[in-house]
């Protein structure tokens, strides 16, 4: 485990990184801190477990992402079996190409302290992950903590590398932000509720009817956008969430299937032969 104090963390060129862990029965009670930091946090484990900032509290859930910037007091009540996992760096002073990252929802917020919504609750979660994404933003930061207690050649460049993997996971996990095009092109609100919700039973007439168009018209507009028919694009972002879970969890095929949005584990590895051309277990194996 590594667990860095402030002045001990890792310059990474321009920016210092570090990682701390924190499992049951670590966290101290409602002690109220800041940081001279930005830290990111993923809430492994919480039972009960309440996160006070600026005077205001939350109740938490595994799965939650808090963040908390420089000078915001905050702690943490009933944290007697509260797990997670900080990420703290120095959010001003990020190397980072912007690129389309404004188009991500979350980017602007994370990477600087100067956030530009003052009316963001510090005391809530920004996002919550559901568990094939917490998964494997916890194998990410795995990755991290494991390169930073190393010493191979090309270790800060490796760490900085699955760090910003892990910011931009949680960033894209966090949705898009509105635009104006979405409004001139109804399936664009229809894709964004089937990302969210491709775990659920989902009814395509409905869909249909929500973006105003036929059944019809609906298919032929989601087709000229994504390039794919509702059900196929449907099916491979099922698939993509069960291959991220086959390749990062022990969990059963049943398991998978449940929280993939598959009827069983039969109807998954049906989709998944003809898909990928080889069993769940096979790919699995592969490891």
């Amino acid at each position: 485990m590594i667990n860095y104090s402030l002045g001990e963390m890792p310059h990474l060129e321009r920016v210092q990184l570090g990682v701390k862990r924190i499992r049951s029965g670590e966290h101290r009670e409602m002690n109220f801190h800041d940081h001279r930091f930005s830290e990111l946090t993923l809430i492994q484990h919480s039972s009960e477990t309440i996160h006070w900032a600026e005077g205001s509290s939350c109740r938490l859930t595994r799965g939650d992402v808090i963040l908390m910037h420089p000078g915001k007091l905050h702690a943490y009540e009933h944290a007697e079996k509260l797990e997670l996992f900080n990420l703290l760096y120095e959010a001003d002073k990020l190397p980072l190409p912007r690129l389309d990252g404004s188009s991500m929802r979350l980017f602007t917020p994370v990477t600087s302290s100067h956030d530009p919504d003052k009316t963001r609750p510090p005391e809530k979660p920004i996002l919550h992950l559901s568990e094939a994404q917490l998964i494997h933003a916890e194998s990410l930061a795995d990755a991290l903590e494991h390169e930073l207690s190393g010493n191979a050649p090309g270790k800060n460049l490796r760490s900085f590398a699955i760090f910003i993997d892990l910011l931009t996971f949680i960033c894209q996990a966090g949705g898009g932000i509105s635009n104006p095009q979405d409004h001139a092109n109804p399936v664009s609100s229809a894709l964004r509720f089937i990302n969210n919700n491709y775990r659920e039973p989902l009814n395509i007439d409905q869909l249909a009817r929500n973006s105003n168009m036929s059944r019809r018209n609906f298919f032929r507009k989601f087709r000229d956008l994504t390039g794919d028919s509702p059900w196929q694009y449907i099916k491979k972002r099922r698939l993509a969430a069960a291959e991220e879970l086959l390749k990062n969890t022990t969990l059963s095929l049943s398991e998978i299937a449940s929280e993939c949005g598959f009827y069983d584990s039969n109807h998954l590895n049906c989709l998944f032969r003809s898909s990928f051309k080889c069993t769940p277990g096979s790919l699995r194996k592969k490891r």
